[in-house]
């Protein structure tokens, strides 16, 4: 395998054949492997960034959808999720409370 001076690089076929074999073969023994009973799922409602709104620097969240996809989840999985508290930062009153 040669790399011009732009970075890239030829590849032969057969090298690409040979590479993808050996990725088959661990792909099917993970595949054989037992399925674990639980299978966390992690998924974000909000972005939080630091913001400037007349005065000091703080914190605000922008929601990035509603529970809908918690509760299609819930459906999924046929068992209710663990909702976390939402707040504000470590200074609102909302957080202070959730802890």
């Amino acid at each position: 395998m040669e790399t011009d001076p732009n970075g890239t690089s030829e590849v032969s076929p057969t090298l690409i054949s040979n590479v993808t074999a050996q990725v088959m073969e661990e792909v099917k023994v993970w595949q054989g492997h037992p399925l674990s009973s639980v299978y966390p799922i992690v998924y974000f409602d909000a972005l939080v960034a630091k913001s400037r709104e007349e005065g000091p620097v703080t914190n605000k969240a922008w929601g990035l959808g509603n529970d809908c996809f918690r509760f299609r989840v819930e459906e999924q999985l046929n068992r209710p999720t663990a909702a976390k508290a939402r707040g504000g930062d470590r200074k609102s009153k909302i957080y202070r409370e959730s802890r």
